[in-house]
């Protein structure tokens, strides 16, 4: 086994320093089964030309503070999963919509945690369910956004290149119980199995890469923008990513976490993004409203929020010069917007 097995660990975190988050980030480690996370205890800064965030990983992956677990039992936890938006690319974490709300909130006794993930999807969502469930949440604000259709598509493509890691559980647990010394015998065998007996979710996942191989649709539409689907295919797509959407909301059901569901549409609701890309966002949002309806989960749109916010405001007021991300005062209308729906289904 020494011989044959090369181990491969969570590594350390890197020392800190800047880096442009559209180019390699090397405080992101990519693994099968949860395709990527940050690596825990990291901390950089992530700079463009119209801004400079600070980023502080905490030990379970996640950007924010540390998460008290065991939960306190006077604690009603409220986790938040989601992209870079939830994350808060581009902004400070406390301007982040999710602290605002953890800022309100906490007077209901509420804790907000943070569990964005740059470039998350449904897919992820699936693929992360434990590391959710394992924070302990009485809740899961679950925020959908319009490139979701197009991620997962790329995800599903790339799944089966990223490599396993031999200890990828203690993202799950990090104590110092759990760091047990893994042997190379232990290593191989736990490697062996899982590129022997794939999961329902990894079946899954290779069903639709075979189809997206058979068709070639989404390479020819990759180049177009992650927001040109042709229409036709918005259906087809939308059905496969509900399928993560019913593999995340069953996972959650069970350990009887309550999930809410809102979605959020920046560009293509933008004044010039035209009528094809606003049809794409309002297609979007009729499907999640209606798997929503069907799963009886409370949904929430953020789609005419951000229609007036246009209207009220320059673009440059709302989306980040350059990079495209919401600015602290979309973050603040997406709190302000999300507060009193949350108060109404949390009480």
């Amino acid at each position: 086994m020494r011989f044959l097995v090369t181990p491969r660990f969570i590594p350390p975190p890197p020392l800190p320093r800047t880096i442009d988050p559209y180019q390699f980030n090397p405080y992101i480690v990519q693994t099968k089964p949860y395709f990527y996370f940050h690596i825990p205890k990291a901390a950089y800064i992530q700079a463009r030309s119209a801004y400079r965030v600070q980023y502080v990983i905490n030990s379970r992956g996640f950007r924010g503070p540390e998460i008290i677990l065991p939960k306190p039992v006077t604690v009603k936890r409220l986790l938040v999963v989601g992209d870079s938006i939830v994350e808060g690319h581009g902004s400070e974490f406390s301007n982040t919509f999710t602290h605002l709300l953890g800022a309100h909130l906490g007077r209901a006794d509420w804790e907000v945690v943070n569990a964005g993930v740059q470039g998350a999807s449904p897919v992820y969502y699936a693929a992360n369910a434990e590391r959710y469930a394992a924070l302990e949440p009485d809740a899961v604000l679950l925020m959908l956004y319009e490139n979701d259709l197009w991620e997962d598509r790329e995800r599903e493509l790339a799944y089966f290149h990223f490599p396993s890691l031999d200890d990828a559980d203690r993202i799950l647990y990090p104590t110092a119980e759990s760091r047990r010394p893994l042997s190379y015998f232990y290593a191989g065998l736990t490697r062996l199995r899982r590129n022997l007996l794939r999961s329902p979710l990894e079946q899954l996942i290779a069903d639709h890469q075979k189809a997206l191989k058979q068709t070639n649709e989404f390479q020819a539409a990759v180049g177009k923008g992650p927001f040109a689907l042709p229409s036709a295919l918005v259906d087809r797509y939308w059905q496969m990513s509900q399928e993560y959407l019913n593999y995340f909301a069953t996972y959650l059901q069970q350990r009887k976490v309550k999930l809410l569901i809102t979605h959020l549409s920046v560009h293509s609701v933008q004044p010039k993004s035209g009528l094809s890309a606003l049809n794409y966002a309002n297609s979007v949002d009729h499907h999640a409203s209606r798997w929503a309806k069907e799963k009886k989960l409370p949904f929430f749109s953020l789609l005419p929020m951000m229609h007036q916010a246009f209207k009220e405001k320059k673009v440059a007021e709302l989306i980040i010069k350059g990079d495209g991300h919401p600015t602290s005062n979309t973050h603040a209308r997406i709190e302000a917007a999300l507060r009193p729906w949350l108060q109404q289904h949390l009480d």
